[in-house]
């Protein structure tokens, strides 16, 4: 049988990473232009709840709606990714 506990443990790691820091800047974006959930997410064709979630950090993006935000806030998609990660 295999032994997947390292696999959870790590799982768990990364989940108490994403809930202590902020991994996407979509919400200062956001406000950075004066544009709302609800204008992102009628741009995008998702529910305001989804786009709500990824402003708040509870869910994270894929990388290609991450690619789309960018292109809609003509913004570089490193400047939606918070710099912890950018330098580590």
């Amino acid at each position: 049988m295999i032994n997947f506990h390292p696999f959870f443990y790590f799982c768990t790691q990364i989940q108490k990473y994403m809930v202590k820091h902020s991994i996407n800047r979509i919400k200062v974006a956001l406000a950075e232009q004066n544009k709302t959930n609800r204008w992102l997410a009628e741009q995008m064709g998702k529910s305001e709840i989804t786009i709500s979630r990824w402003a708040q950090n509870k869910s994270q993006p894929s990388l290609e709606q991450l690619l789309q935000i960018a292109s809609l806030l003509s913004v570089s998609p490193k400047d939606l990714i918070n710099e912890i990660l950018n330098n580590g």
